[in-house]
């Protein structure tokens, strides 16, 4: 992982998330892409940053916008969002609903 610390990323700056680690950086009306890998963010302060989801982050917000709108998901969708409102762990999301077909 590459560091930054103590730096500011201010209006036009892209910043990519995935693979650095940032440290006390201020992040002020830039761009920020996360494409899905890790990365770390320590002491930071946040000012309007507009945030981009791409690759598999993208894919994976896709998936759960169209898994909230179909019939019997309604209490997985609302526990992801609880787990979102919480501080995320790799894999804590609970399994989607698995259907059932009739014999």
């Amino acid at each position: 992982m590459s560091s930054f610390v103590g730096m500011t990323f201010g209006a036009g700056v892209v910043v990519m998330l995935d693979g650095n680690e940032f440290d006390r950086c201020t992040f002020d009306h830039c761009r920020l892409i996360f494409c899905g890998g890790p990365f770390e963010v320590m002491n930071c302060s946040f000012a309007e940053p507009q945030i981009v989801f791409d690759g598999a982050a993208a894919r994976t917000l896709a998936f759960v916008r169209e898994m909230g709108g179909m019939a019997g998901s309604a209490a997985w969708f609302e526990e992801v969002i609880a787990r979102l409102r919480e501080r995320v762990t790799v894999g804590a999301v609970p399994s989607p609903p698995v259907p059932t077909t009739m014999h």
